[in-house]
């Protein structure tokens, strides 16, 4: 697997020898970039940074990859749907355009990695080290990005950190304590300076309450 060329013939030549086993004692066959359900759990897969395997346009859905040392990977057009990344370390890989819904990420190693325009929707990266990974145009309704080590995030106290997430399609369920930049359909923070003018007179200011509840109308809409 690690020799695998950027067109998949290695992987696809691997699958077919395989499938000389397996149709004859009457299992399902692979398909050409398909490897689901495979387990690479525990595996040492690790490449050089941005420089490792590839799996590129691969469907590895309802796989076991828990444990997997893979840095460096390239996963550029796969399926990871409903797969285990536990303690995973994927980072300085490539993890662009991928479909990896419902899938577990929790406690891995995403450093430096790119996941741009993924869907990552429904997914957990509870305590994951995103430190510098980079996430433009994602869809991460539904995920849970719990005690992540560094993130895109801006939380409460209004303390940035250096993943970017930026242009990010989410909801409000996505996570409890933190909230992210530049969120497609976030609502929009309710302002009691909109409805504050200034006028000359004694008080020097006065308040619009018709104003401030229509504003506030608005950010619920």
């Amino acid at each position: 697997m690690k020799s695998n060329d950027s067109e998949n013939r290695i992987l696809n030549a691997q699958l077919k020898e395989w499938n000389e086993y397996l149709i004859p004692h009457g299992f399902v066959p692979f398909l050409e970039n398909d490897i689901r359900g495979i387990c690479l759990a525990g595996l040492d897969l690790a490449g050089d940074k941005y420089k490792g395997i590839n799996l590129s346009n691969t469907n590895i859905s309802y796989s076991e990859c828990s444990v997997l040392d893979a840095l460096g990977i390239n996963l550029y057009g796969s399926i990871l749907v409903a797969s285990s990344f536990f303690y995973a370390d994927l980072s300085y890989s490539t993890l662009q355009s991928l479909t990896a819904k419902n899938s577990y990420f929790s406690s891995s190693s995403l450093k430096g990695t790119t996941l741009h325009r993924s869907n990552f929707s429904n997914s957990i990266f509870h305590k994951a080290d995103m430190d510098g990974a980079q996430m433009d145009n994602v869809d991460i309704r539904g995920t849970k990005f719990s005690e992540i080590t560094k993130g895109s995030i801006q939380n409460n106290f209004g303390r940035t950190i250096s993943f970017n997430a930026s242009r990010a399609k989410g909801d409000n369920k996505t996570i409890a304590d933190f909230e992210f930049e530049n969120i497609e359909g976030r609502k929009k923070p309710k302002r009691i300076w909109d409805a504050i003018e200034v006028k000359p007179g004694i008080w020097g200011i006065s308040m619009d309450l018709k104003k401030l509840l229509h504003r506030n109308r608005e950010s619920e809409n």
